[in-house]
Protein backbone atom coordinates (compact mmCIF):
# COMPACT_ATOMS: atom_id res chain seq x y z
CA UNK A 1 0.00 0.00 0.00
CA UNK A 2 1.22 3.15 -0.83
CA UNK A 3 0.08 6.26 0.93
CA UNK A 4 -0.32 9.07 -1.17
CA UNK A 5 -1.71 12.74 -0.04
CA UNK A 6 -1.23 16.22 -1.49
CA UNK A 7 1.19 18.62 -0.07
CA UNK A 8 0.46 20.23 3.40
CA UNK A 9 -1.11 23.71 2.95
CA UNK A 10 -1.84 23.24 -1.03
CA UNK A 11 -4.67 23.58 -2.74
CA UNK A 12 -6.03 21.04 -4.89
CA UNK A 13 -4.81 20.86 -8.47
CA UNK A 14 -5.42 17.28 -9.29
CA UNK A 15 -1.99 16.49 -9.36
CA UNK A 16 -0.19 18.93 -6.78
CA UNK A 17 0.56 15.24 -4.68
CA UNK A 18 3.56 13.60 -2.74
CA UNK A 19 4.12 10.21 -1.61
CA UNK A 20 4.43 10.09 2.18
CA UNK A 21 5.99 6.91 3.97
CA UNK A 22 3.42 7.90 7.33
CA UNK A 23 0.91 10.57 8.25
CA UNK A 24 -1.39 10.76 11.41
CA UNK A 25 -5.16 11.18 10.14
CA UNK A 26 -7.75 13.10 12.00
CA UNK A 27 -11.35 13.26 12.77
CA UNK A 28 -10.89 15.46 10.06
CA UNK A 29 -9.11 13.63 7.43
CA UNK A 30 -5.57 14.61 6.15
CA UNK A 31 -3.96 17.59 7.10
CA UNK A 32 -4.31 20.51 4.22
CA UNK A 33 -5.96 18.42 1.96
CA UNK A 34 -8.84 20.09 -0.22
CA UNK A 35 -11.21 17.65 1.20
CA UNK A 36 -10.18 17.33 4.71
CA UNK A 37 -12.52 19.28 7.67
CA UNK A 38 -15.49 18.21 9.94
CA UNK A 39 -18.62 19.63 7.33
CA UNK A 40 -18.58 19.88 4.06
CA UNK A 41 -20.72 21.38 1.58
CA UNK A 42 -23.71 19.65 -0.55
CA UNK A 43 -23.20 20.17 -4.46
CA UNK A 44 -25.87 19.84 -7.00
CA UNK A 45 -25.02 16.37 -8.47
CA UNK A 46 -24.77 14.54 -5.02
CA UNK A 47 -28.52 16.64 -4.19
CA UNK A 48 -30.77 18.93 -5.62
CA UNK A 49 -32.95 19.50 -2.98
CA UNK A 50 -30.07 20.08 -0.43
CA UNK A 51 -28.04 21.63 -2.73
CA UNK A 52 -25.13 24.33 -0.95
CA UNK A 53 -26.46 23.01 2.66
CA UNK A 54 -23.41 21.90 5.34
CA UNK A 55 -23.25 18.39 6.09
CA UNK A 56 -21.00 15.85 8.17
CA UNK A 57 -17.83 15.15 5.91
CA UNK A 58 -18.08 11.79 4.87
CA UNK A 59 -15.65 12.15 2.12
CA UNK A 60 -12.39 13.02 3.95
CA UNK A 61 -10.80 10.24 2.46
CA UNK A 62 -10.56 8.76 -0.77
CA UNK A 63 -8.83 5.17 -1.62
CA UNK A 64 -7.81 3.85 -4.68
CA UNK A 65 -6.71 0.00 -5.96
CA UNK A 66 -3.54 -0.25 -8.06
CA UNK A 67 -4.91 -2.52 -10.19
CA UNK A 68 -8.20 -0.69 -11.31
CA UNK A 69 -6.03 2.37 -11.98
CA UNK A 70 -3.49 0.48 -13.92
CA UNK A 71 -6.55 -1.24 -16.36
CA UNK A 72 -7.24 2.44 -16.86
CA UNK A 73 -3.75 3.91 -17.45
CA UNK A 74 -3.67 0.80 -20.10
CA UNK A 75 -6.75 2.12 -22.05
CA UNK A 76 -5.08 5.58 -22.70
CA UNK A 77 -1.52 3.64 -23.10
CA UNK A 78 -0.23 5.70 -20.32
CA UNK A 79 1.81 2.66 -19.27
CA UNK A 80 3.46 2.72 -22.54
CA UNK A 81 3.77 6.20 -22.57
CA UNK A 82 5.37 5.99 -19.24
CA UNK A 83 7.87 3.02 -20.29
CA UNK A 84 8.84 5.84 -23.29
CA UNK A 85 9.82 8.81 -21.22
CA UNK A 86 13.37 9.48 -19.72
CA UNK A 87 11.93 11.16 -16.97
CA UNK A 88 8.10 12.92 -15.27
CA UNK A 89 6.86 16.53 -15.56
CA UNK A 90 7.74 18.16 -12.99
CA UNK A 91 4.49 17.98 -11.26
CA UNK A 92 5.03 14.15 -10.67
CA UNK A 93 8.55 14.17 -9.94
CA UNK A 94 8.36 12.91 -6.10
CA UNK A 95 7.37 9.56 -7.53
CA UNK A 96 10.10 9.11 -9.91
CA UNK A 97 12.07 6.82 -7.76
CA UNK A 98 8.85 4.79 -7.87
CA UNK A 99 9.34 3.62 -11.81
CA UNK A 100 10.41 0.10 -10.82
CA UNK A 101 7.20 -0.31 -9.29
CA UNK A 102 4.90 -2.68 -11.01
CA UNK A 103 1.95 -0.41 -9.98
CA UNK A 104 4.00 2.48 -11.01
CA UNK A 105 1.04 3.56 -13.91
CA UNK A 106 -1.38 3.34 -10.76
CA UNK A 107 0.27 5.32 -8.88
CA UNK A 108 0.78 7.89 -11.60
CA UNK A 109 -3.25 7.64 -12.13
CA UNK A 110 -3.63 7.96 -8.47
CA UNK A 111 -1.82 11.39 -8.39
CA UNK A 112 -3.60 12.93 -10.93
CA UNK A 113 -7.16 12.24 -9.49
CA UNK A 114 -5.62 13.01 -6.16
CA UNK A 115 -6.24 9.78 -4.53
CA UNK A 116 -5.13 9.88 -0.43
CA UNK A 117 -4.11 5.74 0.04
CA UNK A 118 -3.19 3.29 -2.88
CA UNK A 119 -4.44 -0.01 -1.93
CA UNK A 120 -3.30 -2.88 -3.92
CA UNK A 121 -5.39 -5.82 -4.46
CA UNK A 122 -4.33 -8.44 -6.72
CA UNK A 123 -6.58 -11.08 -5.83
CA UNK A 124 -9.74 -8.44 -6.86
CA UNK A 125 -11.59 -9.73 -3.08
CA UNK A 126 -11.54 -6.29 -1.79
CA UNK A 127 -12.86 -4.12 -5.38
CA UNK A 128 -15.67 -7.39 -6.01
CA UNK A 129 -16.83 -6.95 -1.97
CA UNK A 130 -16.59 -3.33 -1.26
CA UNK A 131 -19.66 -1.47 -0.47
CA UNK A 132 -21.14 2.13 1.77
CA UNK A 133 -21.42 1.08 4.71
CA UNK A 134 -18.07 -1.23 5.17
CA UNK A 135 -15.06 -0.01 7.44
CA UNK A 136 -11.57 -0.20 6.44
CA UNK A 137 -8.89 -0.56 9.12
CA UNK A 138 -5.19 0.12 8.76
CA UNK A 139 -2.74 -1.74 10.61
CA UNK A 140 0.64 -3.58 10.69
CA UNK A 141 1.19 -6.20 13.35
CA UNK A 142 2.75 -6.06 16.64
CA UNK A 143 5.21 -2.74 16.28
CA UNK A 144 1.45 -0.98 16.27
CA UNK A 145 -0.55 -3.07 18.52
CA UNK A 146 -0.43 -0.04 21.23
CA UNK A 147 -0.95 2.02 18.59
CA UNK A 148 -4.54 3.92 17.26
CA UNK A 149 -5.46 2.15 14.04
CA UNK A 150 -7.18 4.30 11.19
CA UNK A 151 -10.32 3.53 10.12
CA UNK A 152 -12.73 4.80 7.63
CA UNK A 153 -15.96 3.87 7.06
CA UNK A 154 -16.70 3.65 3.20
CA UNK A 155 -19.60 6.30 2.36
CA UNK A 156 -19.72 5.54 -1.71
CA UNK A 157 -17.87 5.32 -4.99
CA UNK A 158 -16.04 8.19 -6.21
CA UNK A 159 -17.77 10.02 -9.39
CA UNK A 160 -15.98 10.19 -12.36
CA UNK A 161 -14.81 13.63 -12.81
CA UNK A 162 -13.58 15.04 -16.29
CA UNK A 163 -11.08 17.24 -14.49
CA UNK A 164 -8.07 14.58 -14.48
CA UNK A 165 -8.40 14.33 -18.29
CA UNK A 166 -7.52 17.43 -18.93
CA UNK A 167 -4.41 17.14 -16.30
CA UNK A 168 -3.63 14.26 -18.25
CA UNK A 169 -3.41 16.07 -21.28
CA UNK A 170 -1.60 18.76 -20.26
CA UNK A 171 0.87 16.28 -18.19
CA UNK A 172 1.37 14.08 -21.32
CA UNK A 173 0.27 15.19 -24.38
CA UNK A 174 2.18 12.91 -26.43
CA UNK A 175 -1.25 10.09 -25.38
CA UNK A 176 -3.28 12.31 -27.85
CA UNK A 177 -6.21 10.22 -27.61
CA UNK A 178 -9.49 11.49 -27.83
CA UNK A 179 -11.89 13.25 -24.96
CA UNK A 180 -14.35 9.44 -25.55
CA UNK A 181 -11.19 7.55 -24.55
CA UNK A 182 -10.25 9.65 -21.97
CA UNK A 183 -13.69 9.80 -20.54
CA UNK A 184 -14.26 6.29 -21.11
CA UNK A 185 -10.41 5.71 -18.67
CA UNK A 186 -11.63 7.74 -16.36
CA UNK A 187 -15.43 6.65 -16.24
CA UNK A 188 -14.48 3.14 -14.37
CA UNK A 189 -15.09 2.51 -10.54
CA UNK A 190 -12.11 4.23 -9.88
CA UNK A 191 -11.81 4.20 -5.88
CA UNK A 192 -14.06 4.72 -2.73
CA UNK A 193 -15.13 7.76 -0.41
CA UNK A 194 -15.55 7.54 3.04
CA UNK A 195 -15.19 9.41 6.51
CA UNK A 196 -12.88 8.61 9.46
CA UNK A 197 -14.18 6.48 11.67
CA UNK A 198 -11.43 6.17 14.24
CA UNK A 199 -8.46 8.42 13.52
CA UNK A 200 -4.71 6.98 13.83
CA UNK A 201 -1.44 6.94 11.74
CA UNK A 202 -1.32 5.42 8.17
CA UNK A 203 1.87 3.34 7.17
CA UNK A 204 3.17 2.16 4.00
CA UNK A 205 2.71 -1.61 3.83
CA UNK A 206 0.09 -1.29 6.25
CA UNK A 207 -2.31 -4.36 5.91
CA UNK A 208 -5.93 -3.87 5.60
CA UNK A 209 -8.83 -5.39 7.00
CA UNK A 210 -12.68 -5.11 6.02
CA UNK A 211 -15.77 -5.04 8.39
CA UNK A 212 -18.77 -5.83 6.36
CA UNK A 213 -21.69 -3.46 6.96
CA UNK A 214 -23.81 -6.71 6.33
CA UNK A 215 -22.79 -10.02 5.99
CA UNK A 216 -24.21 -12.81 3.82
CA UNK A 217 -23.58 -16.42 3.18
CA UNK A 218 -21.38 -15.26 0.12
CA UNK A 219 -19.25 -13.03 2.75
CA UNK A 220 -19.39 -15.14 5.02
CA UNK A 221 -15.55 -16.60 4.83
CA UNK A 222 -14.17 -12.99 4.78
CA UNK A 223 -15.81 -12.11 8.07
CA UNK A 224 -12.37 -12.85 10.14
Amino acid sequence: MSFVAPEEGAKRTGVLNMVHKAANVTLDGLTGDYHSGPTRFIRPYQSALLDGQEARNDRALYVCVAEELGAAASVIDLDECLEGRSSLPDELSQLEDRRDSKFFPGLVMSAVLGCNILLTDPQGKLRERMNPGNVLGFATSEERSQAAILSMRVTGYNIPCFKPGGTLEQLFPELNCSPVTRKRALSVRHGWLGGVATPGWILTGDSVSVNFATLTPELEEFKD
